[in-house]
């Protein structure tokens, strides 16, 4: 029954809160079922990849995952599925699974716990949090240390650099944006960059004229749709005169979607492709 769900918000380090949903997990954890993707990747850095048994089909990293089972995605993880797996905890994270799923999966007797990881602050956090309770604290720590290390060089060498005003694009129809709060947005002041949308929410969606009015130096298409059909779509927008060399950068890599350990990588990446002509 749901009335007898247990909720426990315990303090992380730097910001943010972790939050318990259905009974005490066991001391050791030793199967884990991933409703994100990112804590996916956080799991497998942690060397804790043996321990993950169920995974949601956008899980794409490390190669390992693919001959994990699937449990559904975001906002439909399958409760079947999930029980059948006989998890000691199931991870998730605000925005994985929604909120009234969650609490079926905590009221089916399962062990939930939810790390926020919006933005970089809470993503050290959270891996923090994830070292210290599954007995991973040297490897949470080098983790966030080296992330943290690569991410300040990156700032100091992107800091050389002129701003540009960017619009990242995470949709084409409806046009949907990156805007203050998200985590893309956070990481964009980190290779010099600067958000076009000042509000709205976290992932506004916004009309080709308002588009136009921003006056973006740069648009950052992470729809992860193919090259040809990206360019197309941003040539069909006249009004933003794309053929007379409005820059647009297509990314392919999910990796700047999710906060995670890959987000380096893929802020280096984006930086040679930034500079590339330079």
């Amino acid at each position: 029954m749901l009335t007898s769900i247990t909720t426990l918000a315990l303090s992380l380090t730097l910001s943010g809160s972790a939050i318990w949903l259905g009974p005490k997990p066991p001391q050791e954890v030793k199967r884990i079922v991933s409703l994100a993707p990112s804590m996916t990747e956080v799991l497998f850095a942690l060397e804790l990849g043996e321990h993950v048994v169920g995974v949601t089909r956008y899980a794409t990293w490390p190669e390992a995952v693919k001959k994990i089972p699937k449990v559904g995605g975001f906002i439909d993880p399958d409760l079947e599925s999930i029980v059948a797996l006989k998890p000691d905890l199931v991870l998730a994270i605000p925005t994985s699974g929604g909120a009234d799923r969650i609490r079926q999966i905590a009221g089916l007797g399962l062990s939930v716990l939810v790390l926020p990881a919006k933005t970089l602050d809470e993503l050290w956090s959270a891996i923090t949090f994830l070292g210290e309770f599954l007995h991973k604290d040297l490897q949470a720590q080098n983790l966030t240390t080296s992330m943290q290390k690569d991410l300040a060089a990156l700032r100091t060498q992107a800091s050389r650099r002129q701003p540009k005003r960017a619009l990242v694009a995470l949709g084409h129809k409806p046009m949907v944006v990156a805007g203050p709060g998200s985590f893309v947005d956070s990481l964009l002041s980190a290779i010099s960059l600067v958000n076009v949308i000042e509000r709205g929410g976290t992932f506004p969606h916004i009309d080709l004229e308002a588009l136009v009015r921003f006056k973006p130096d740069l648009i950052l298409d992470m729809t992860l749709k193919s090259e040809a059909a990206s360019h197309a779509f941003w040539k069909s927008v006249p009004m933003l005169h794309i053929q007379d060399g409005k820059d647009v950068i297509v990314l392919h890599d999910d990796a700047l979607l999710r906060p995670g350990p890959r987000l380096i990588n893929g802020l280096k990446e984006l930086l040679a492709i930034l500079w590339r002509d330079s």
